[in-house]
């Protein structure tokens, strides 16, 4: 089951990838190895922490770029696992808030603050102005580092040691299944062309051989069980309605009985 979840939210990367030209300069396997080194680290289902990577995919402005604090793709994924940890709702929300607040900044802060992410007036006229000059990704790296001031560290602040260890153990099982998945799947392709077939020949067999058997079977048990509930069950079910109603007829007699004696 790890396995097929992770399968299945990796393929939404692959395709998440494809459909934005690769905007964001990474690849699936690189948004896999961040989403599980984040979970490691805060306890949280790397499916979890992936899907919300997922829909910043779709924010083609949020790209890694060269340079020191560049990696705007990463930065915004654990940041918005952070969000979602500090209280600011699901990762997948915090992840959609934070993709259209760097996806254009002059939009996006003003949702980011409704949210409660503070900037100051000289950050928001510096972004502006960053942003008119085609600076964008200075203007992101405002927003980030104010977001990280505010709430970065919480998913890994919040994470207990027997969480993180319950999460690497859930990261072990989806490596194993993902191994044994190629060998499930060509036994269950296998059952799906040979079982169908199967099947009927079984129930051929079981309309040629078991019904009549069965068949034979009550023609002669049926007669015999029938006998025995005319002639022995149903008398006695039927006294024993009969004693059931006498029940108050006895208790009154018994009632006017005792009530001579006592008087």
């Amino acid at each position: 089951d790890e396995a097929r979840e992770a399968g299945k939210v990796t393929r939404l990367t692959t395709n998440a990838i494809k459909a934005t030209g690769g905007a964001a300069n990474v690849s699936a396997k690189h948004v896999g190895d961040l989403a599980e080194s984040l979970s490691n680290k805060t306890a949280i289902d790397d499916e979890a922490i992936q899907k919300g990577a997922n829909l910043l995919l779709t924010f083609k402005n949020v790209a890694n770029e060269a340079g020191k604090g560049s990696k705007i793709f990463d930065r915004a994924t654990t940041a918005a696992v952070d969000l979602s940890v500090a209280g600011f709702g699901s990762i997948e929300g915090a992840s959609k808030m934070l993709g259209k607040a760097l996806n254009d900044p002059l939009k996006g802060i003003t949702a980011l603050s409704r949210a409660g992410v503070t900037f100051t007036s000289q950050q928001k006229e510096q972004i502006k102005t960053l942003v008119e000059s085609g600076e964008t990704l200075q203007a992101q790296k405002i927003i980030l580092k104010e977001v990280e001031s505010q709430v970065g560290g919480a998913g890994k602040a919040a994470a207990d040691p027997m969480q993180r260890l319950g999460v690497v153990v859930d990261n072990v099982k989806e490596k194993i299944g993902t191994a044994l998945l190629p060998f499930i799947e060509k036994a269950a392709n296998w059952l799906g062309k040979r079982l169908p077939s199967a099947v009927e020949k079984a129930g051929k067999w079981i309309n040629e051989h078991l019904v009549p058997a069965f068949s034979a079977i009550w023609e002669t048990v049926g007669p015999l069980l029938k006998g025995v509930w005319e002639n022995v069950l149903q008398p006695a079910f039927e006294g024993i309605a009969w004693g059931i109603s006498k029940i108050p007829e006895a208790l009154q007699w018994l009632h006017e009985t005792w009530a001579d004696v006592w008087a």
